[in-house]
């Protein structure tokens, strides 16, 4: 557990700004199929990477 959770911490620090980046330039559909989610995952993955509510 002490290394899965390792792994998330590290994740969610480096795709702070890389999502940034996507939210302002990239549509959620594309973003969505790069991802290979749907809308509403992706919507969820990014606010929880960017550290934003995904109700806004």
């Amino acid at each position: 557990m002490r290394a899965a959770r390792l792994l998330e911490v590290t994740a969610v620090r480096a795709s702070y700004w890389p999502a940034h980046d996507v939210r302002a330039k990239t549509s959620p559909e594309e973003a969505a199929a790069a991802l290979g989610l749907n809308e509403d995952d992706t919507l969820d993955l990014l606010a929880r990477f960017g550290d934003w509510s995904a109700y806004h």
